[in-house]
């Protein structure tokens, strides 16, 4: 099952979405407004209010997926075996190695290994057997490098024993794994957005416990050029229980460094877009970053100008003096706000629409 916007798609469906016709379905189903939940708190790192500043500045920070609470975000999904015989037929061939299609791993490990040990008594031979003859992609070039002599060295350091071929072609192969696994969320910065400023599990996890804030944001215009570098970049998540396999069009794309929009559209929808079933009441929004490409300030300053502050949303456990203080700031600047507290017949949380839920909420008139 595959969800986005909480409409139902078959697998085949979200397959053939191209770019384009994701565009089309952020078009037709995009909201009215866009929400993000701030903690509020003094960070001990930079010893800043993030939050605060992302309220004065009109900003969203640009996150490193890594940090995400999600293990899965912005993860590819690989078959780990079928990445090593796909890679390792990759370089028999690349090297003049002619082997048999039906040869499983061990097999074509051991093969080549025959045929690459002549070369191997010498790390420029070595090195010189994975070049591409009057290639100019240097990117490419390199990465056949790296591989010829992370695994050169691990064949010399583990020299004279039964298992030393083993040895370097796993370290050599295990290394290109592992950067392609982190080489997508490596190059990405993203700030999420929900449609929902109502959500308990929002306030809870995002919203200090319900002390922090929510903010309500303008949807980007798509008719309005200056948006254009949001709502480009501004994508609904994909949710559903499978992982799809994208390793066809990573090796697509390490076999050059000339992509094609073909060859990473996948890679972006099935790595950068997609997320488990259990998120799903998030309803998230993405603004996704290629490096600094929607950076204020580049990578000295992650934060990016959004759509206009409409609303303020003070939480529930809001402290009385934090409450009245954030009231008063946007008020001064023309901002609404509301107090967000638990409903009283059942299990959720509502605009408090200025009543006297509690001593904390404190929306009088004059305050507005």
């Amino acid at each position: 099952m595959f969800f986005i916007n909480r409409s139902l798609y078959t697998r085949e469906q979200v397959d053939s979405l191209s770019r384009i016709n994701y565009g089309q379905i952020r078009l037709a189903q995009k909201p009215v407004k866009l929400y993000k939940y701030y903690p509020d708190t003094v960070s001990l790192e930079s010893g800043k209010n993030h939050s605060q500043e992302a309220l004065e500045h009109n900003t969203v920070f640009l996150q490193d997926p890594l940090k995400f609470d999600d293990p899965y975000d912005s993860t590819i999904c690989l078959d780990q075996n079928q990445f090593y015989i796909e890679r390792l037929k990759y370089y028999a061939e690349l090297c003049g190695f002619v082997y048999n299609d039906e040869w499983d791993y061990g097999r074509l490990e051991y093969e080549f290994s025959v045929f690459l040990y002549p070369k191997a008594q010498n790390l420029d031979s070595f090195l010189e057997a994975f070049k591409v003859k009057g290639s100019n992609d240097d990117i490419l070039d390199l990465t056949h490098h790296n591989f010829a002599l992370n695994m050169w060295w691990a064949f010399i350091n583990n020299k004279g024993q039964e298992d030393c071929w083993q040895s370097a072609f796993y370290s050599a192969l295990s290394r290109e794994y592992t950067e392609v696994q982190k080489n997508l969320a490596g190059h990405f910065r993203m700030a999420c957005f929900t449609t929902n400023p109502y959500s308990m599990l929002m306030w809870a996890h995002y919203a200090n416990s319900h002390k922090g804030f929510c903010i309500e944001y303008a949807f980007p215009s798509f008719d309005d050029p200056k948006d254009e570098h949001l709502t480009f970049n501004l994508f609904p998540v994909v949710y559903s229980d499978e992982r799809v396999s994208v390793l066809k069009y990573c090796l697509m794309d390490m076999a050059s460094s000339n992509v094609t929009e073909e060859v990473l559209w996948p890679i972006y929808k099935y790595g950068l877009l997609t997320k488990s079933l259990d998120w799903m009441y998030q309803n998230e929004w993405r603004l996704i970053s290629c490096d600094d490409l929607l950076t204020d300030k580049g990578k000295a300053d992650y934060t990016c100008t959004f759509s206009p502050i409409t609303k303020v949303y003070l939480g529930a456990k809001m402290p009385l003096k934090r409450r009245k203080d954030l009231v008063k700031y946007c008020a001064d600047r023309g901002i609404p706000t509301t107090c967000v507290a638990p409903a009283t017949a059942q299990f959720a949380m509502q605009d408090c629409a200025g009543r006297f839920v509690n001593r904390n909420c404190l929306l009088s008139a004059e305050q507005r």
